[in-house]
């Protein structure tokens, strides 16, 4: 009897230690105690927010291992469409288009910040040095890069040496940066800041994209948005074809295998991103979709193709066109008034969009070439759409061409394509997430 109670006992706590311990395990795995195996809902901006945070970033400005910097920020969008809808996915297109817009503003708030925070800074440096004497044109100084927005920033110094003289205040006296603070806000000063600060948002790049649906609610698209100097100069040279504004960097694979093959990335792939290819050549590559508004029909199909591979196209046109923008607006006799004064419409809106796209259609854009087209149902609730990938080299194509040659080879890489992957149909009403391509810290 004594052997049974301690067999019987033994039995219990175990069977205790057994439920303790997989009631501990299932938050570290993330996994929903109330449905076994589903994966708990985080919305998109959470996992944004979270991705931005496991790359040690920040919204704002960022710190670059060989010294430059980097800003980023997050944009929201919401699909109104249903997934049962037919237009459910043009409106994660519209989603998509939404939340970039908004990370491009937060861009410009953050670029803005770190303007008048940088004049600051430049006020306290030089305290106690000899001040040169500045011309508020700028347009005599042979030292300023010819770049609008370096000639722009050096106009506010002297907008702000003008004001400091006003006041009988020199530039390089104890006084100077607690009134330069005074007077980056006042009206007239802030909007020259933000003036500069929207012309600087050009060659804007995705980082990420995350996409979340949670069951019975709508569909939200974040986007993680990143500018830099190099993606500047990277649009500078779309627009120019100044092919020397970028030397190459490091050779990484072939760009056919850097794209995704993964359904359930390449469908929540939007946007344009900078790489570089084997020859170390900086490419972008941009991602578009678009669906066919009668499901199996083939002439809406080429129809679909048409439509997404003029989606991918424009990415590349509208990236070099906010450049063109920026270059219409503020060339070399440009005052920091007209630039003021062009860029208080810049909105960072739908038809801030439309008129970028078609100051791009007023350049001709070499280059340009489609390096596939996927057919292919949407992994999470089996919608028919397209997604198509376009390129733009620096050598006009010559990349996208061998490329495309390279697709008509049988590749172990390239055997998973996106047709070809089985997946199980989620109903229509449940909730997914997805992510899509990444991006290397290397290339912007």
């Amino acid at each position: 009897m004594p052997i049974l109670r301690t067999a019987i006992a033994i039995l219990f706590l175990a069977m205790s230690f057994g439920e303790k311990a997989s009631a501990q395990a299932e938050p570290e795995l993330g996994i929903d105690k109330t449905t076994h195996g589903v994966v708990r809902q985080v919305k998109a901006k959470k996992r944004a927010q979270e991705y931005v945070r496991k790359r040690g970033w920040v919204q704002g400005e960022n710190a670059k291992k060989d010294g430059g910097s980097f800003f980023v920020a997050i944009g929201v969008g919401t699909n109104t469409m249903t997934p049962t809808d037919p237009g459910w996915v043009g409106g994660r297109t519209f989603a998509f288009d939404e939340a970039l817009l908004r990370a491009k503003a937060k861009l410009a708030e953050y670029i803005g910040i770190e303007i008048s925070t940088s004049l600051k800074r430049d006020y306290e440096r030089n305290m106690g040095k000899p001040t040169q004497k500045k011309e508020a044109t700028a347009e005599s100084d042979s030292s300023v890069p010819d770049d609008s927005i370096g000639k722009m920033k050096l106009l506010l110094q002297a907008k702000l040496d003008q004001a400091l003289a006003k006041e009988g205040i020199k530039p390089d006296s104890p006084e100077a940066p607690k009134a330069v603070e005074r007077f980056l806000r006042k009206k007239s000063m802030e909007k020259a800041v933000e003036a500069v600060a929207k012309a600087r948002v050009s060659g804007v790049q995705v980082a990420k994209v995350f996409e979340s649906k949670g069951e019975g609610k709508k569909g939200q698209i974040a986007v993680i948005a990143i500018q830099s100097d190099k993606l500047k100069r990277m649009a500078d040279m779309v627009a120019t074809e100044n092919y020397s504004a970028i030397p190459p960097g490091k050779a990484k694979k072939p760009i056919m295998d850097q794209v995704p093959t993964d359904p359930a990335i390449l469908s929540a792939s939007f946007g344009v991103q900078q790489t570089r290819d084997e020859n170390g050549r900086y490419v972008l590559i941009s991602y578009g979709q678009s669906f066919p508004f009668i499901p199996d029909d083939e002439d809406e199909l080429e129809m679909a193709i048409d439509a997404a591979q003029l989606e991918a196209k424009s990415g590349i046109r509208s990236f070099a066109g906010e450049n063109v923008v920026v270059l219409q607006n503020s060339n070399k006799g440009t005052s920091l008034q007209t630039l003021t004064e062009n860029m208080e419409s810049r909105q960072f809106n739908q038809q801030d969009k439309k008129t970028i796209e078609a100051s791009a259609e007023s350049v001709n854009i070499h280059g340009i070439e489609v390096l596939m087209d996927e057919e292919m149902e949407h992994p999470f609730t089996g919608r028919q759409m397209v997604v198509s990938v376009a390129i733009w080299s620096p050598k006009g194509g010559l990349s996208a061409r061998s490329l495309g040659e390279k697709m008509q080879e049988p590749s172990a890489q390239s055997a998973g394509s996106a047709d070809s992957q089985q997946w199980g149909q989620a109903d229509y009403g449940g909730g997914y997430q997805a992510e899509g391509a990444d991006v290397d810290e290397d290339d912007f």
